[in-house]
């Protein structure tokens, strides 16, 4: 399995996975790809993950070959026909990006949005 994790527009400043996570991840013998800057503005180089076991790709290479794609933002129209058949996780905010969501479907896009993920109980939800 290959996890793909993208840069994001700015102002974004987060980044879907930092380098410190990935031990976890390899144990699993996940291969990680992240985008070339990706975690800059989180204080993240691409050293770091390189030195933690990733590789930096451009994002054509990540969308087009990874299985699970990590994206804080939702996509371009353009972009979301280039994912059928991968799964993409993130903070889509499904509920204000409706029209995205529907062209997600429409190509068989798996999306998972953290926003809609239940918070367990006796767990405070966290906001952002």
């Amino acid at each position: 399995m290959t996890i793909g994790v993208l840069k994001e527009a700015s102002p974004e400043t987060r980044v879907s996975l930092l380098p410190e996570h990935l031990a976890t991840l390899k144990k699993w013998n996940v291969e990680l790809v992240i985008e070339s800057n990706a975690g800059v503005n989180a204080f993240a180089a691409d050293d770091k993950y390189t030195a933690a076991g990733a590789t930096v790709k451009s994002r054509e290479e990540i969308m087009k070959h990874c299985d699970i794609i990590l994206s804080m933002s939702s996509f371009t129209n353009a972009e979301i026909t280039n994912l059928s058949t991968k799964i993409v996780l993130g903070v889509y905010q499904p509920l204000f990006n409706f029209n995205a969501m529907k062209d997600c479907a429409a190509n068989g896009v798996t999306v998972l949005a953290w926003i809609c993920c239940p918070v367990p109980p006796g767990h405070k939800a966290w906001m952002y």
